[in-house]
């Protein structure tokens, strides 16, 4: 049986600051259910998670990373427990990070890639856990990461985040990975231009998933044709065909992990954090500048277009004027209400 997320709801409030330490102790003795309540707190970014990272980052940094994206319907989630199987025949036991498209009503994860990946699995040591995606792609950045983290600190290795299949949460949840794997389905053709626009250049390995199906070597010939345009000292990017049907494809993708996390680098998820944190406050910044009244906008873009402010001057006014508190609104002197100088 699979290990999973037995803790109980939490009380009002979460788990208090004090039992960190509990948890801190139960993750490092493997303990199933702290693991689950840790990973519950982190997401939640409460006091309490916050404790828990902290104290286990001394235990953090051993784990392989590996982030599986992909479009939707590419078979990660089946190619993800052929990995649970691949592993575990090895002697590894594979911490998996799902992330799955939030449910409407109670913004929970609806667990459906769990449930996928735990068909059939065994006893394979493996540890499943599910987190919605709530339509934040920043957020959901730092709780998977903080989740590995947890299982990365349980003695979890490799460690396997997979998206849910759309959007900007490819780029930036992958990014918290080590090797990113993109997941492509047969058939796509004439889409490989499209897809490679975004997900295909974070690509450390290719795998062409249902490679027992029509269209598969197709697909795989499109994409090493496509890698043959990048320039001559790019990296080589494995191009791996994998079917669940009869296994195929599935030792030879997992040599290929193993050769990369023997080479990884040090410190790649913690500069994908610190580009998230600039993300976020770029996003900041454009939902502030979206309070600004309209008016005031319109009068820089006016003194842009007399010529008495530079447009960085004028952003700048702009950013002063909605960061400004109130009863700093009277400005007296050589700048405006806006805070732009005058000539």
């Amino acid at each position: 049986m699979l290990p999973v997320d037995e803790a109980s709801p939490a009380p009002q409030g979460g788990v208090t600051a004090h039992r960190a330490d509990a948890l801190v102790a139960g993750v490092r003795v493997g303990s199933a259910r702290a693991i689950g309540r840790a990973i519950s707190e982190v997401e939640r970014d409460s006091e309490a998670g916050r404790r828990v990272v902290a104290a286990l980052a001394t235990a953090v940094g051993r784990a392989h990373r590996i982030g599986i994206t992909g479009p939707p319907g590419a078979g990660k989630s089946s190619l993800v427990g052929s990995l649970i199987h691949a592993y575990g025949r090895r002697g590894q036991r594979v911490g998996v990070i799902a992330v799955d498209p939030s449910s409407r009503t109670s913004g929970g994860a609806i667990l459906g890639d769990r449930l996928r990946m735990e068909k059939n699995v065994g006893a394979s040591g493996a540890y499943i856990r599910s987190l919605g995606s709530r339509g934040e792609t920043g957020g959901l950045s730092l709780a998977a990461s903080r989740a590995a983290d947890v299982l990365d600190a349980a003695g979890y290795d490799p460690i396997v985040i997979e998206t849910v299949g759309t959007g900007q949460a490819e780029i930036e949840v992958s990014e918290v990975a080590h090797t990113r794997v993109v997941v492509l389905p047969p058939g796509l053709g004439d889409e490989v231009q499209a897809v490679k626009a975004g997900m295909m250049e974070i690509a450390d390995v290719f795998v062409v998933s249902k490679s027992d199906t029509p269209g598969a070597e197709r697909t795989r010939a499109d994409l090493i044709a496509f890698l043959r345009l990048r320039d001559a000292d790019a990296p080589e990017i494995p191009v791996i065909g994998t079917s669940i049907v009869d296994a195929a494809g599935v030792d030879a993708l997992v040599d290929a992990l193993v050769e990369r996390g023997a080479r990884r680098p040090a410190g790649v998820a913690c500069g994908a954090l610190a580009r998230l944190v600039v993300r976020r406050a770029l996003r900041m910044t454009e939902h502030e500048l979206a309070a600004l009244p309209q008016p005031c906008i319109q009068d820089l873009g006016t003194r842009v277009s007399r010529g008495e402010l530079t447009l960085a001057q004028a952003a700048r006014a702009a950013l002063d004027a909605v960061r400004r508190p109130p009863d700093a609104a009277r400005i007296s002197g050589s700048t405006d209400r806006f805070g732009a100088p005058h000539d």
